[in-house]
């Protein structure tokens, strides 16, 4: 019983983690802008020290989750257990969301939640695979197989292109809907680590309770294609963390955190559909298997349609006038620009632009009236 409990108490705590993540990114009431006692560099100060502390607090609540939970799961638990009981997770996380983020549950949201976890009880309950033990000599000839490397080289060159495009796409436009999908798209990079890694992980445990088993754990170990496993696991597991923090920082933990989840279910039966080429694929558990990851990615598009909504477009200032009367402004030390009156994008890039003094605006003002 213990197990089960670790499991989905670290399935939670997870996804406590990427939601304080996320509030560490996003627009929340960190500091009252009615208070006027401070300065705007105390401000700020204030705003960063507890941004930061609520990034800190999710990432370590996220690295824990993986520790302990990852360690239950792959060394004791049957894998269609654990992503039955990992659907707890997906429920806190829309709870987190409503209560952290103050984000709207609506029934389009209530709808997005059921159908994420009804598909992944589905994926788990019913089209999930059990993978065979295996000595060190037949898992490496499985990993050298054409099959598998083909598919490991089209989704590492596939991920090279999503940071190429992620990144050129950043740079270009502030738009928050074009950001939020660009969120998502490191949401997939994410899922897509996350199942490499945890099939490296579950070749390293395989072959030390195997070499526990058999007592000739020595020798394995001091072979040098398990600390390529070891690394290779260490470098898709900080990779993950990377791009889902990337993620965090242009879309909520609603839309990011089921995306993952869908995409690492993917990802992880192609990698045991691809690394064990040779075994009988059962019909019935792929049907389900797709019908549920059918099922899950109906429910991330409702969840994202929900976000999408209340994302609003840029102001266009020609039509829109923003009025600032002048009183409101005398008690600041620094005027404020147009560009700080825009929707505003969860993205710290914003933070570090200088706002436009009062006669730079005036100017700037008149040489576009003329």
């Amino acid at each position: 019983m213990w197990d089960y409990s670790v499991v989905v108490v670290a399935s939670v705590v997870q996804s406590l983690g990427l939601t304080l993540q996320r509030a560490s990114y996003a627009e929340v009431d960190l500091i009252d802008p009615t208070d006027t006692s401070q300065t705007s560099s105390a401000i700020e100060s204030a705003f960063r020290h507890k941004r930061a502390w609520l990034w800190r607090t999710g990432v370590f609540l996220f690295i824990a989750a993986n520790i302990f939970g990852s360690s239950v799961q792959l060394a004791v638990l049957p894998l269609a257990l654990v992503c039955t009981l990992q659907a707890s997770g997906l429920v806190a996380n829309s709870v987190f969301a409503v209560l952290i983020l103050n984000e709207p549950f609506t029934k389009m949201a209530l709808a997005g939640t059921f159908l994420v976890v009804i598909g992944a009880m589905l994926i788990a309950g019913l089209g999930s695979f059990e993978d065979p033990s295996l000595s060190l000599d037949q898992l490496l000839k499985l990993f050298w197989a054409p099959k598998f490397i083909g598919w490991m080289s089209f989704t590492l060159c596939f991920a090279f292109f999503c940071i190429w495009l992620a990144i050129k796409v950043e740079r270009m436009t502030e738009r928050p809907q074009v950001l939020n999908r660009v969120g998502m798209m490191w949401g997939i990079l994410g899922g897509i680590a996350s199942a490499h890694s945890l099939l490296m992980a579950k070749l390293a445990i395989q072959l030390l309770i195997r070499d526990m088993k058999h007592r000739q754990w020595i020798k394995d170990i001091c072979d040098y294609h398990f600390w390529v496993v070891i690394i290779m696991f260490a470098v898709f597991a900080l990779s993950q963390m990377w791009f889902v923090s990337r993620g965090l920082e242009y879309t909520s933990t609603s839309v990011l955190y089921p995306l993952v989840f869908c995409v690492y279910n993917i990802c992880t039966l192609m990698n045991s559909l691809f690394f064990y080429s040779n075994r009988k694929v059962d019909t019935h558990k792929l049907g389900y298997m797709l019908v549920g990851l059918l099922i899950l990615i109906c429910g991330v598009l409702l969840l994202s349609s929900r976000l999408e909504e209340s994302i609003p477009e840029s102001i266009n200032l020609e039509q829109e006038p923003v009025a600032i009367p002048y009183e409101t402004t005398a008690s600041i030390n620094t005027y404020t620009s147009f560009d700080a009156l825009t929707p505003k994008v969860s993205s710290p890039k914003r933070i570090k632009k200088r706002p436009l003094s009062k006669e730079q605006h005036e100017i700037l003002k008149e040489l576009f009236s003329v």
